[in-house]
């Protein structure tokens, strides 16, 4: 009963969180270098993404004592899974792009460990082999895809990173995934600090449903390329495997800890920790290498019981790795049958065989539809592919506009083979002013129903918008010029947002209003939401720099991203020209709020790249991975020549585009060929704003306009167009 008598202990001492502060941090720092899963909870917890764990350890403790002792398997649980790996674009088989064959050998491990047929079951000493168990369990690559197509579990990616660290969770889990009440996604990764770690169950206690989302996405375990596998399979021999750790036993633990094992030495020193299960003895602390049974000296022990260092759940070498208890299989076995994302697994569709099917047409992409543009028309690309073993004659496509009546097209006369496909434009589309959403779908392949339906469907959002403005410009957000850009989001409802001083989200900004985007609460992880500039014409400047300032301070454990991006073609394609320096700014637990001026980043962009354009476009990108809130102010479009006039020529009004550095008193003085005055403007407050000067009353011909401020003189040549 050690278990049921720490956890008591430690309610005693604590109902709140002084207990969980005690077990998360009175353990060696030096430890963790092996498995993070500690830390990575500790972290869940603090952000409140997880509930406390004495909750989960009496919810547990109690399904055990019920069902234990009426539990019979009476199959075996089969888990679906997907091996995500995140490599540097490397060949497969070179660096982290690792081959299927490690794969394989790592899966193959997993199966032998956790149903204790691992060739070295008969290391474990004649003291612990009584309680040595094993669980019927197959761990099996994943069959199906989400979308009901074939796969062979293995996902390859190239990262946006070339190194991951457990600060990187979010941003690397959202480089690929699959739904983890389906599918255990693992990721294999360059690891930095740790081999790796893993996500803890959690109960199915009722008010935890605000938990559900944001762990979802993040649910699996994640190692270092170079510590998964195990070159004694058969399956070959690796050569970057970490020679203590090249059997595979890195994932053994680790997956151990997704179906709710602790560490042995319950992760406090000196004999007072706990892994809640009965049947492991106390252990004083982890165990490292590879020592001799029974530990020497005997002071190392605790109740005078030598330490089962041979246990999966410690830190020796794999070599000296051999058993779980049957304690910690009916841990195991408990987590399967009653946790969330863990019980669903036993019957998910990525354990059936892809079975083609004779008829089964899919979509497969939707090309050529832009987030945002100045075509009202768009003529996007919709690639149909042939999946069924038949070949494809005849089908039927429908979509709408925003709901709209559907438009169906037939198709027939093909002749495509599996696995071929067709690319169809789709014409006579008439968008609506701002967001659109374009729903397309495929029925009746060959004129029967869609045997395997799930890809038959797609949607997608699209902005029109052909507002202009000009440069230079300054978007303080609380002046005009801020009502023409606009915030757009094309999967889901979070935009960003204005808000103002003392609004509950700002104490201070260098003004009063800022823009801002929720990365603190959205539970969509790789949602993008962009704020979208009007078309900007730099057909007048030779050189353009963007400034702006952003406040923002990240969450640990979690990593958003922020891009300055431009186009040309009124929105058509975008190009990241900066990328915000994100992660140096870290340590905020809570939601960030921007409170002083020193919490603000004066930044610079060149622009200078997209001179003589007249179509414009600047975009801010965030791409939340629950980072935390990032804030935008006082956005600066600045040339260095001190005035811009435009229309050039012009019959009615053109306009002098001011580029001052500080509020400045100018006067604009218009002079024919002959020297003469025909007009003169004076303003007080020039900066950088757009100030019309009519010439309607003036004869067609060649002006000299001319700027004068206290300082300096400018000039130019206008001409002024006939009727």
């Amino acid at each position: 009963m050690k278990a049921l008598s720490l956890l008591q202990s430690c309610f005693r001492w604590s109902t709140s969180f002084g207990c969980l502060f005690f077990l998360f941090f009175s353990f060696d720092l030096s430890a963790q270098q092996r498995c993070a899963t500690v830390e990575y909870e500790q972290q869940l917890v603090l952000d409140k993404k997880l509930p406390a764990k004495r909750d989960f350890e009496l919810w547990l403790h109690n399904k055990i004592a019920r069902h234990s002792a009426l539990r019979t398997q009476a199959s075996t649980y089969h888990i679906p899974v997907v091996v995500h790996i995140v490599h540097n674009g490397e060949a497969v088989g070179v660096g982290g792009n690792i081959s299927d064959d490690q794969v394989l050998s790592q899966i193959a491990v997993l199966n032998k460990d956790y149903n204790r047929l691992n060739t070295d079951a008969d290391q474990t000493p004649s003291d612990f082999a009584g309680v040595a168990g094993s669980i019927a369990i197959e761990f099996v690559l994943a069959r199906q895809t989400p979308a009901g197509g074939p796969t062979n579990g293995i996902v390859r990616v190239k990262g946006s990173k070339t190194t991951w660290s457990i600060n990187d969770n979010t941003q690397l889990k959202a480089q690929s995934y699959w739904p983890s009440e389906d599918y255990l996604n693992i990721w294999v990764c360059r690891l930095s600090g740790y081999l790796g770690y893993a996500q803890f169950p959690i109960s199915d206690l009722d008010g935890l449903e605000d938990y559900q989302q944001e762990l979802a996405a993040t649910d699996g375990a994640v190692f270092s390329y170079k510590d998964f596998g195990s070159s004694f399979e058969g399956y070959g021999t690796f050569a970057g495997l970490d020679t203590k750790y090249n059997r595979g036993r890195t994932a053994t633990h680790e997956i151990g800890h997704f179906l709710g094992l602790r560490h042995i030495w319950g992760d406090i020193d000196n004999c007072a920790g706990t892994d809640y299960v009965d049947d492991t003895p106390a252990q004083r602390t982890e165990t490292y290498d590879c020592p001799s049974h029974p530990l020497s000296p005997a002071g190392k022990w605790c109740n005078s019981k030598a330490p089962m260092f041979q246990n999966y759940m410690d830190y020796t070498d794999d070599a000296c790795m051999n058993l779980f208890t049957q304690g910690q299989i009916d841990r195991m076995v408990t987590v399967l049958e009653n946790s969330p994302r863990r019980k669903s697994l036993l019957t998910s569709h990525g354990l059936m065989p892809h079975d083609p099917v004779p008829n089964d047409v899919a979509i497969t992409s939707i090309l050529d539809l832009p987030v945002i543009s100045c075509n009202a028309s768009p003529t996007p690309t919709l690639r149909v592919t042939n999946l069924g073993t038949l070949p494809l004659t005849s089908f039927n496509l429908s979509y709408t506009v925003n709901d709209g009546t559907p438009i169906v097209r037939s198709f027939s006369g093909l002749d495509l083979a599996n696995g071929e496909h067709l690319d169809i434009n789709i014409t006579g589309i008439a968008l609506s002013r701002l967001k659109n959403e374009l729903s397309f779908a495929l029925t009746e392949p060959n004129g029967l129903d869609d045997e395997s339906p799930f890809d038959n469907d797609r949607s997608q959002t699209t902005y029109w918008d052909d507002t202009r403005g000009s440069i230079p410009m300054q978007v303080t957000l609380e002046n005009q010029d801020s009502l023409l850009w606009t915030s757009v989001n094309p999967v889901s409802q979070h935009v960003w947002e204005h808000v103002k001083t003392n609004s509950g989200k700002i104490n201070l900004t260098n003004d009063n209003h800022a823009v801002y985007f929720n990365g603190f609460d959205d539970p969509l992880l790789s949602d993008q939401a962009w704020y979208v500039s009007p078309v900007l014409d730099f057909s007048q400047t030779a050189k353009t720099t963007l400034f702006f300032d952003w406040s923002y301070h990240r969450r640990p454990g979690f990593s958003d991203n922020v891009v300055v991006m431009a186009s040309s073609d009124c929105g058509t394609t975008f190009t990241t020209v900066y990328t915000l320096p994100l992660n140096s700014s870290d340590g905020q637990t809570t939601e960030w709020k921007p409170a002083a001026a020193g919490d603000w980043t004066r930044q610079a962009v060149n622009l200078d790249a997209y001179a003589g354009q007249e179509q414009v476009r600047i975009a801010f990108l965030f791409t939340n991975g629950n980072g935390n809130n990032f804030y935008l102010d006082n956005l600066n479009f600045f040339v260095p020549q001190p005035f811009t006039l435009y229309p050039n020529p012009a019959s009615d009004n053109f306009y002098i585009a001011f580029n001052f550095q500080e509020e400045t008193s100018a006067s604009i003085e218009v002079i024919d060929a002959m020297g003469k005055l025909m007009r003169q403007e004076s303003l007080g407050d020039a900066r950088n704003q757009n100030h019309a000067v009519p010439v309607d009353a003036l004869r067609p011909g060649v002006y000299v306009v001319r700027v004068r401020t206290s300082t300096q003189v400018w000039s130019t040549r206008f001409v002024r167009s006939g009727q």
